[in-house]
């Protein structure tokens, strides 16, 4: 959570709203990390802060899906 809102505040990112959540029911996946944007929502499986980071610049901030980070691993 720390690195999320590190990176967030890092590019400048200010209209998103970080949430905390309990089991999703996913948790051999977890931690997950959920973009909503526009009513599209993409789940990120397994986020360290490193991923939580990329995340952020190219999902939230350059509007690219990380698409091979979507999928749950099997």
């Amino acid at each position: 959570m720390k690195a999320v809102l590190e990176e967030l505040k890092e590019q400048g990112v200010k209209d998103a709203a970080l949430t905390q959540t309990g089991c999703a029911g996913l948790c051999r996946h977890e931690p997950l990390m959920e973009i909503i944007s526009n009513d599209a929502k993409t789940t990120y499986f397994n986020v360290d802060r490193n991923k939580a980071k990329e995340i952020i610049k190219k999902h939230l901030v350059a509007g690219e899906i990380i698409e091979e980070w979507t999928n749950p691993p099997k």
